[in-house]
């Protein structure tokens, strides 16, 4: 527990074999016997970064994996977590909002929120709870095979009412033998003093290194987890999400998100004589991108719209690597005379990219360039959509808390957007292939 993401190469390739060896030899009977679900000792077979998670739980030693190996592929069969679907809850479960997805940590990771005053023990439906907490762990898994998970329990406001200590302990299980290194840790929000000698308790039940995941933090602690966007008003943030259960079919419209920004969230770019500005600056691509020599002639083109002149302006291009970042970079200019324009990228898959900087403002003229760096491992990206706004701002705007509340009151008729294309370039062929073709639009008046 506790690495943001398992790779293969924190694992030699000889104790990946080591494991799986040892598990055909160790528990040949109970794979003749069908004890586990052929898929799931297919995926151990296949997938080196699957057989490294089970190895980073037990700290290398193969013994202990293959029993881990065990007890999870031996669960699965018998619980049936390849069978559930998002149809097997009720439309009151989903719509509870007792557990859901949303938002990262400071450290690109996915969040598990689970609301605890909103939880009711009830040994009725506990099986039930159970499968839709399991459910949650393995959409997480297949959507992010070699990432972490943080789950948040905001325990704020609860009482003895709200505490199970049968649900917590099979979630410890799930953390420890089932989804063995899927933790990434675990932040109970603002537990009460009436609930921490029950979590002293709970916090027993680990191991050592498991325990040290679990962090009690309040107010002030969840800073250190959460940027202020992505920390909820009532925690002190300033993300204002409250969450509405969306079923499949409301789920198949596009929508974007805001992209992750390492470094700097955003910037502020002074003003210069607008009558000697030079040409835009050509995008460049870098480490692992296609050379532009090699690019279509319209990657070159840029596009211009009412505001900014944004280059390339058709297509951004990648190299998917499994060892380092591509990185594509775009060039924004402000071609008003007079205007301070914010602008800001959002993607359909924030969690495969990281962007510098997401977001700033731009004075009259001026240019910025901006990097969006594919991450490692990353090679299904064609569906992947990118989308840059921009928007006049008034120029008392000045922090970054400031310019998010811009964006949020900003009517949408006043907001441009201009969206790419995706093209994987691959190396050594000269070729490329397209994602999906979206026509660059925008809405302006």
């Amino acid at each position: 527990m506790g690495d943001n993401v398992t790779e293969t190469a924190d694992i030699a390739p000889e104790t990946i074999a080591d494991l799986r060896k040892a598990f055909a030899s160790q528990r040949k009977e109970e794979i003749q016997k069908g004890t586990y679900d052929e898929q799931d000792i297919a995926r151990l077979k296949e997938d080196a970064n699957y057989a490294a998670f089970f190895l980073k739980a037990q700290r290398n030693n193969i013994q202990a994996a293959v029993k881990n190996v065990h007890e999870s592929l031996s669960w699965r069969k018998q619980f049936g977590i390849r069978d559930i679907v998002e149809e097997d809850h009720s439309q009151q479960d989903h719509e509870s909002g007792v557990m859901y997805f949303h938002g990262r940590d400071k450290a690109g990771r996915s969040i598990l929120w689970i609301i605890g005053i909103l939880y009711k023990k009830n040994p009725a439906k506990f099986d039930k709870l159970k499968r839709f907490l399991a459910w949650h762990f393995e959409k997480h898994c297949r959507e992010y095979p070699t990432e972490q998970l943080v789950v948040i329990m905001d325990m704020a406001g609860t009482g003895l009412s709200n505490l199970d200590m049968e649900f917590v302990s099979f979630m410890v299980r799930c953390f420890e033998v089932y989804f063995p290194n899927m933790l990434a840790c675990l932040l109970v929000y603002e537990l009460p003093w009436i609930l921490q000698a029950a979590w002293r308790i709970i916090r027993s039940w680990l191991d050592p290194e498991a325990a040290e995941v679990v962090k009690l933090i309040g107010r002030k602690a969840i800073k250190d987890f959460l940027d202020l966007e992505n920390c909820p008003v009532r925690m002190g943030g300033l993300d204002t999400f409250h969450y509405v259960y969306r079923c499949p079919e409301d789920r198949k419209k596009v929508t974007f998100a805001d992209t992750l920004d390492d470094e700097n969230n955003m910037a502020t770019i002074e003003p210069v004589n607008f009558e000697n500005l030079a040409s835009p600056v050509k995008a460049t691509a870098a480490r692992s991108s296609a050379d532009s020599s090699t690019r279509e002639p319209y990657k070159e083109k840029s596009f211009a719209g009412p505001l900014v002149t944004i280059q390339p302006g058709v297509e951004l291009y990648f190299t998917p690597s499994a060892e380092h970042e591509t990185i594509e970079k775009v060039t924004i200019t402000n071609t008003t005379a007079t205007e301070l324009v914010a602008f800001k990228v959002k993607t359909t898959s924030p969690q495969k990219y990281r962007v510098r900087p997401s977001s700033g403002k731009l004075q009259p003229g001026r240019s910025i360039e901006v990097s969006i760096c594919l991450q490692p491992g990353r090679s299904h990206i064609m569906r992947d959509k990118f989308l840059l706004m921009s928007m006049k701002v008034d120029p008392a705007v000045q922090s970054q808390e400031e310019l998010m509340e811009a964006w949020k009151s900003a009517d949408a008729s006043h907001i441009m957007e201009h969206r790419y294309i995706i093209a994987i370039f691959l190396q050594g062929l000269g070729v490329s292939i397209k994602g999906l073709m979206l026509k660059n639009y925008h809405s302006f008046s």
